[in-house]
């Protein structure tokens, strides 16, 4: 059974995945948020592991970043 602090530890190791790829695709928190219509206090907050982030949410995120919803998976396994 998960815990509360193993979903609040997925959180932010999710966030630090999705802060990486944006940055290493050369967005800042404003464009990447307006570009999948979104506020940057959204972004911010789902890159700091404050908010879960719906699946749809994550394709868009991919698709911006160039990155693979697959590979995401695999390195969030870990």
């Amino acid at each position: 059974m998960k815990t509360k602090q193993d979903k609040t530890d997925f959180l932010v190791k999710q966030g630090r995945l999705f802060k990486y790829a944006r940055q290493q695709s050369g967005y800042t928190l404003q464009n990447a948020s307006e570009a999948i219509g979104k506020s940057r206090t959204w972004l911010s907050d789902i890159e700091a592991g404050r908010n879960d982030i719906f699946f749809v949410d994550v394709t868009k995120l991919a698709d911006l970043y160039g990155a693979d919803v697959n590979e995401w998976a695999k390195e969030l396994k870990e």
